[in-house]
């Protein structure tokens, strides 16, 4: 079983993205994040439904 909260660095690939373009996006509410302190996680399985990646395919390409 996955986690529901996956790191910056998970969010950006599965999304192709640099983790940097992927903080900013965070940051302007375009991504599923939380901010706890200087750590930010991602709420992946909100991420994979945004991204129209089923929860199969997310296991398979991990």
């Amino acid at each position: 079983m996955q986690s529901v909260l996956g790191t910056m660095a998970e969010a950006a690939k599965v999304c192709n993205i640099s983790n940097r373009y992927a903080y900013r996006l965070a940051e302007q509410g375009k991504i599923p994040a939380v901010q706890i302190g200087n750590v930010w996680r991602v709420n992946m399985p909100k991420l994979r439904e945004q991204l129209g990646i089923k929860e199969k395919d997310a296991y398979e390409n991990a």
